[in-house]
């Protein structure tokens, strides 16, 4: 899989979110790799991910109103289905270094019991696995969308032609941010994970 122009140059897996399930699978299928690097990543079950979200998803003030002591006693009542997806079914079978990165006031995936797994697995031997949370920060680890898109997109189905007819495009208009817009930079995450050729990973925090 070593392209020729890649000689002695890592590989390996980077993903957000649902890919804390996915590479996992990937990499214990084709173990060539020299790292993976989650975003929000769960090391929890779709079931416990769909428990968690179905009630701090859509609720903005859900970490104003609730703790983590919380949420801990809410997730003893997730509804098992039969063929879990649970990462750490492939993670403990894995020596490849591994990252994640979290927000602590993320809406979407349980980061405190990801954490606790993550603890468990490196207690187990896994030193090659580290992970990061970062107070604040939600499931996307930026404070705004405009932070990630200096862009806002607005349909060209409201932009009339020159001969004053609207007209669809499957394109979206896309037009710089205004000052107001930007008000929120992309913000420089405290983190950069360095792999060498060692296959150790270097957190610079």
């Amino acid at each position: 899989m070593q392209h020729p122009l890649l000689q002695g140059t890592p590989i390996g897996y980077i993903g957000l979110s649902q890919a804390g399930w996915i590479i996992p699978i990937a990499v214990a299928r084709l173990p060539a790799v020299s790292f993976m690097v989650f975003f929000s990543g769960p090391v929890s079950t779709v079931s416990e991910e769909h428990h968690f979200s179905n009630v701090a998803e859509d609720d903005p003030t859900f970490w104003k109103t609730h703790s983590a002591a919380d949420v801990a006693e809410y997730m003893k009542s997730v509804q098992y289905s039969d063929g879990e997806v649970d990462p750490r079914t492939q993670l403990a079978t894995l020596k490849v270094p591994g990252f994640w990165a979290f927000g602590s006031q993320d809406h979407v995936m349980p980061v405190d019991l990801s954490v606790t797994r993550l603890r468990e697995l490196i207690a187990r031997g896994h030193s090659q696995f580290d992970y990061r949370v970062y107070p604040s920060y939600g499931h996307e680890l930026v404070a705004s969308i405009s932070q990630i898109w200096p862009y806002r997109s607005i349909s060209r189905t409201a932009l009339p032609g020159s001969d004053g007819l609207e007209r669809k495009s499957r394109r979206p208009a896309l037009l710089p941010l205004s000052r107001a817009d930007r008000k929120l930079r992309l913000p420089k995450l405290p983190l950069a994970a360095t792999w060498i050729a060692t296959k150790r990973i270097r957190v610079d925090r």
